[in-house]
């Protein structure tokens, strides 16, 4: 800005008509500068309830896609149950998904695997976790490797050291002190050996680590065994404990042997409706829902950001109502206040007017207990007989609002950037003007102020001369 200044040769307020004189093109400014915040206000606005109506849609693809594979069923779940169910220790235990298919298995363990074990000479050094290499009677910094894996070691480094640098290599190997030794166990389970093996001389005897530890010695390795059992009738072998759906054929069933029967265990993998999981999703539903109504009126009445979006009001309207429509499936059930979702008092019927949903877990549950298919059938329709759900119907009547190119929240976006883009070149360019305008009132006022000057003193000097004229008598 220019430095202020009054009239110092003329003594008018040149300050103030120049002030004036810009406020009223800064004021237009200001206008303008007030639209841009709202514009942001209202963009924000946007954003924050497309996040709300993206979380109805995700509730209603929750259910959907119920439809779609196993594993997205929520209406229905799948359990396993064993011959030994109540048993404190069971020989075998099972875990299932809902990807997983309904069968029978009848199963006899023999023998369970274990694990290989070498176990190192026995060493007064070894009872102590804190003794170190050289106290050991290694005299040199050395190496050895377990399964091709180098590890490394210094004269200093102790038995509590080493164990760790054995179970950090990546040899697949567990290592721990046992009265005295020092054993090497393998990770996995089955028939797999361990090789240790080292060149260099680490003892004033000349031995490798290997000979100093015994590890050279194959009588000091026992052997893990497999898995031996009989899966309904049929006899087979595992390297480990746990069977998958490789083992069994049966995707997402996953058995644990943990010890030898005596007699078969017979586990049963059943699929049966999920309570719980369907009222759960449908408590997200509503909540969803209600959130939308609320955020919506909020926002479209007329102290709210986005009053006079008449395309939204259109959107709330139509999923308002859609709530309560009447779905001809044939089934028992025919909208959403049969199984408890309506307004007001349980039981009472959703119409046009709805404004909050209110769930009746109570009549929810009488509902699922009494026909579970007839629920499912009202939400995600019949797809044998052709017919949508009312979920299916509530997502469509969402697509408006939420497509990606042409929904309303995304086209209203971008208009609404745009619009600020173009104001904010504006404001730019306007302010630009108003220092130029400034600057020219400023050069202009300041010359009238010089020539007011210069005529003051032309007129001072006419005066003193007159006087003179008239004190001489001239």
């Amino acid at each position: 800005m220019s430095i202020s200044f009054s009239g110092l040769g003329s003594g008018l307020p040149i300050d103030d008509w120049i002030n004036a004189l810009v406020q009223v093109k800064q004021d237009k400014i200001d206008v303008l500068t007030s639209e841009q915040k709202e514009l942001q206000t209202k963009s924000s606005t946007l954003s924050s309830l497309n996040s709300t109506y993206t979380s109805l849609q995700t509730a209603l693809t929750k259910l959907i896609d119920s439809l779609n594979s196993p594993s997205a069923d929520i209406f229905t779940k799948v359990s396993i149950s064993s011959t030994e169910d109540g048993k404190e220790n069971p020989a075998v235990s099972a875990t299932v998904t809902n990807l997983s298919t309904p069968s029978e298995f009848d199963i006899t363990v023999q023998q369970l695997a274990t694990q290989t074990k070498f176990t190192s000479n026995k060493m007064d050094g070894l009872k102590r976790s804190d003794t170190t290499m050289e106290e050991l009677g290694i005299t040199k910094d050395g190496s050895f490797t377990i399964n091709g894996k180098e590890i490394e070691f210094k004269t200093g480094t102790t038995v509590n050291e080493l164990i760790y640098k054995i179970d950090s290599s990546g040899a697949g190997v567990n290592a721990y002190i046992k009265g005295g030794t020092l054993v090497l166990q393998n990770s996995d389970y089955g028939e797999k050996e361990i090789n240790v093996s080292s060149d260099d001389a680490i003892t004033e005897d000349g031995k490798t680590f290997a000979q100093l530890f015994g590890y050279d010695n194959k009588s000091n390795q026992t052997l893990g065994t497999n898995a031996e059992y009989t899966l309904n009738g049929e006899a087979k072998v595992s390297s480990s404990n746990n069977l998958t759906g490789e083992d069994t054929g049966v995707v997402g069933l996953n058995i644990k042997l943990n010890s030898v029967t005596t007699e078969p265990v017979t586990l049963t993998i059943a699929r049966s409706y999920d309570e719980s999981a369907t009222e759960a999703a449908l408590d997200e539903f509503v909540n969803a829902f209600n959130k939308v109504i609320s955020e919506t009126d909020t926002q479209t009445a007329s102290t709210g950001y986005l009053y006079g979006e008449s395309n939204l009001v259109k959107i709330r309207n139509d999923l308002r109502t859609g709530v309560s429509d009447m779905v001809g499936n044939g089934g028992f059930f025919k909208t959403l206040a049969d199984i408890g979702i309506s307004t007001g008092n349980a039981g009472m019927g959703v119409d046009a007017n709805t404004s909050q949903l209110v769930f009746d877990k109570e009549k929810f549950k009488e509902a699922f207990t009494t026909d579970p298919n007839a629920v499912k059938e009202l939400l995600l329709g019949n797809q044998q007989a052709g017919t949508t759900g009312v979920m299916q119907n509530l997502k469509e009547k969402l697509e408006p609002a939420l497509n990606g190119a042409g929904g309303y929240f995304s086209a209203r976006k971008d208009s609404i950037n745009e619009e600020m883009s173009r104001k904010a070149e504006t404001i730019e360019k306007k302010n630009n003007e108003l220092e130029l305008y400034e600057a020219e009132l400023r050069q202009q006022y300041n010359y009238m102020d010089q020539m007011i000057a210069k005529l003051n003193q032309q007129f001072s000097y006419m005066q003193s001369q007159l006087s003179f004229m008239f004190n001489t008598g001239s």
